[in-house]
């Protein structure tokens, strides 16, 4: 079996990501630009894995009015393939192998080996006149929690995370958390989460408070 993932990394530039169960992580190409042709979309690429400098072309058709289910086809070593994400991912994955999935698991698992704690905003990407901001992932009694502080305005969010899932590769999570503070109490957003950067840091997203910081422990 093999995956497709789209990705913005901690400079702003998308990335794409194919891998397989048996190979591992195949092609990482980072995206220069990408335009409508009629329904679909024509994504120019630079390998920077596979063959390392290599231009090539993709074009993406989505296949339901949902937009959970894409084809990816580029002549880039024939690769062509249907691909879905999100729940509708986890119940197709579930059904061809049949197995039980539990993305709570797989989140929960993620957030305490990667995320768990204080963070601190790098400068580079400090807004705000340089407002320093402080990003705090808790498990507390069964649930995680993350809070975003700052040195200026005090705590910005509070939030419950109350659903995730986790890319195959296990370097990217999408939380979907719900505000607990006023005036946007129960509130749903999502936290996109990339750790596929250096340093052990990792890049926070989110466009609630719009939110786009790289964190370092």
């Amino acid at each position: 079996m093999t995956y497709s993932q789209f990705y913005l990394d901690s400079d702003n530039n998308w990335y794409w990501s194919f891998s397989s169960d048996k190979r591992g992580q195949i092609e990482n190409a980072r995206a220069t630009s990408v335009k409508r042709d009629g329904a679909d979309y024509v994504v120019q690429l630079i390998s920077e894995k596979y063959e390392s400098g290599t231009s090539y072309e993709a074009k993406i058709h989505w296949n339901n009015s949902d937009h959970t289910n894409y084809n990816f086809n580029t002549s880039f070593k024939s690769i062509n393939g249907d691909y879905t994400f999100g729940n509708d991912a986890l119940s197709s994955y579930s059904s061809a192998n049949d197995v039980s999935t539990s993305t709570s698991g797989n989140y929960y698992d993620w957030l305490k080996e990667n995320v768990d704690g204080e963070a601190m905003e790098i400068p580079e990407t400090r807004t705000n006149g340089g407002d320093v901001t402080g990003s705090h992932f808790e498990y507390y009694a069964g649930d995680w929690f993350w809070d975003l502080d700052s040195s200026k305005r005090g705590t910005v969010i509070s939030a419950q995370i109350i659903s995730g899932t986790v890319s195959h590769d296990g370097t990217f999570v999408t939380l979907t958390a719900q505000n607990m503070g006023y005036p946007d109490y129960n509130d749903e957003f999502t936290i996109t989460i990339n750790t596929a950067i250096s340093n052990g840091d990792y890049n926070l997203k989110t466009n609630f408070q719009s939110v786009n910081g790289t964190y370092q422990f």
